[in-house]
């Protein structure tokens, strides 16, 4: 893995495909964000904690690959105020942090948020702020 400039990754990532240089600097890129998820994940976040470290493996391949097609998706707006290694990792960040977030509520069940299993009022069942009587004292 070689050091790039700014306009080096940009170029690269850019190239045709068969030149070889965009393969090369995709995976690249793919290893220095499965690296920074890796240990965004193992030192940074106390929900991963749980976790083995062949499952934050894999689970730093599955954002690192998902991060890379954002980026590649979102070149055009880099403008180069930072080094485009940081700005890709900050992609990468928030594809894992939108990730961990959509895994904890996936099985999430509004049933489960009552003691007795009812089901929570609905938001049509809520009283608007017409109908709530308003405290004279907030008036005053």
């Amino acid at each position: 893995m070689e050091k790039r400039t700014n306009e080096a990754w940009l170029a690269e990532l850019a190239a045709e495909a068969e030149s070889g240089l965009r393969a090369q600097a995709i995976e690249d890129l793919r290893q220095r964000l499965q690296r920074g998820i890796y240990y965004y994940l193992s030192n940074e976040r106390s929900d991963t904690a749980r976790y083995a470290s062949q499952e934050l493996t894999q689970m730093a391949q599955d954002f690192a690959q998902d991060a890379v097609l954002r980026v590649l998706d979102n070149l055009h707006t880099f403008r180069g105020d930072s080094q485009f290694i940081t700005w890709a990792m900050k992609i990468a960040a928030r594809v894992a942090v939108s990730e961990l977030r959509r895994a904890r509520w996936k099985d999430f069940s509004l049933e489960g948020l009552t003691s007795d299993g009812e089901v929570m009022l609905s938001l049509n069942d809520a009283p608007t702020t017409a109908q709530k009587p308003i405290a004279p004292e907030r008036f005053t």
